[in-house]
């Protein structure tokens, strides 16, 4: 219960977008004996996970909260007074041992799409002895794009520690807007970046990246919370007369450089590199990510993947709805977007300006 507790004051407290944030519901609370994941004295207790997303065609509206499952797909077209498109594609799930992961949001035309996940991890150490312990998981692919010079994509990640108040152990954020592509990943580098540009379209995709987050101190018998929060947005504001030559924006993290990039327009499962992908509208999997609590001084847990080869892009949109669709009732929504909660830690961060 409290970390259940914490979970929803955290969603409660997000202070972007100036979202009226209604009180979250879990979709999912796993519980399972100490000893599901135990290395050494550092047992993981209860895994907890909240999906939120929101897609808007009104550029006038301020989002507002939707409440997701665990995997959610929303492909939407509006062709009342100019046509747009939207795109939003999520899956989250969490044990004791890993989680199930993807977002991807893309706006073409004049549309919101938003979505975020948060994790609570509980961890106690089971020792009498104070334990200095890590956090082991790896950031997934992704990317970052925009077609004809419009639109902007974003994306927050933290991971924070809960003990009497919020603490920022890590933070990462990037996007795309008139100004070009923006990465900022703390004390790490996204792994393979790849930039990419042409004339009516620029990215940049990364890898698979290992990240290692020093948690602190742990005493014997103490218990904390660990939150992963990851929150994702695409916003466009272009009246278009044809949504195959529209500004656009998207980002995604999941798996765009392995087994994803398929794209429903053109249709089958398995698009090769001779084919391409488009930039914006690119349909994308989930991909597992694992993760463990360990002493700090023990060696990283996991094996990074294999450099993989970077996708090729096609340039153009492709729509993925077929033919004309009526516009949809409003939701209720949201941009998901957690912003920076709790005193940051004092870290050395690595930011790159791409213009």
């Amino acid at each position: 219960m409290y970390a259940s507790n914490r979970l929803s004051s955290l969603a409660r407290r997000s202070p972007l977008w100036c979202a009226s944030l209604a009180a979250t519901s879990l979709t999912a609370i796993f519980a399972a004996p100490a000893q599901a994941q135990s290395l050494g004295p550092i047992v993981v207790t209860n895994v907890q996970i909240v999906n939120q997303l929101g897609t808007n065609f009104d550029p006038s509206q301020t989002p507002t909260l939707k409440t997701g499952g665990s995997k959610e797909s929303v492909y939407l077209g509006n062709y009342n007074n100019t046509e747009s498109e939207l795109g939003l594609n999520y899956t989250g799930t969490a044990d004791l041992d890993s989680f199930f992961f993807l977002h991807d949001n893309y706006c073409v035309g004049s549309c919101r799409t938003g979505s975020s996940t948060v994790i609570a991890f509980t961890i106690q150490n089971q020792g009498d002895v104070t334990q200095n312990v890590r956090f082991d998981s790896l950031i997934t692919p992704g990317h970052i794009a925009q077609i004809y010079n419009g639109g902007n994509a974003e994306f927050n990640f933290q991971v924070l520690r809960f003990n009497d108040g919020f603490q920022t152990l890590y933070s990462a954020s990037g996007g795309v807007n008139s100004d070009g592509i923006f990465l900022s990943t703390g004390n790490l580098e996204f792994r393979n970046q790849r930039r990419q540009t042409g004339e009516n379209f620029d990215l940049l995709d990364w890898d698979t990246t290992a990240l290692p987050v020093e948690v602190g101190a742990l005493a014997g018998g103490q218990s904390t919370t660990i939150f992963y929060v990851a929150s994702y947005f695409a916003r466009t504001n272009s009246a278009c007369a044809d949504v195959l030559v529209c500004q656009g924006a998207q980002v995604v993290f999941g798996d765009p450089r392995n087994n994803g990039g398929t794209n429903l327009a053109l249709g089958g499962d398995d698009l090769n590199a001779e084919i391409g992908r488009a930039v914006v509208g690119a349909d994308y999997f989930a991909t597992e990510v694992p993760f463990r609590f360990v002493n700090s001084n023990d060696p990283f847990s996991f094996e990074t993947p294999p450099a993989s080869q970077p996708l090729v892009y096609d340039p153009l949109y492709r729509s993925r709805l077929q033919g004309g669709v009526p516009e949809p009732t409003m939701w209720a929504m949201m941009i998901g977007g957690f912003g920076l909660l709790g005193s940051a830690a004092r870290r050395r961060r690595v930011s790159v300006s791409f213009a």
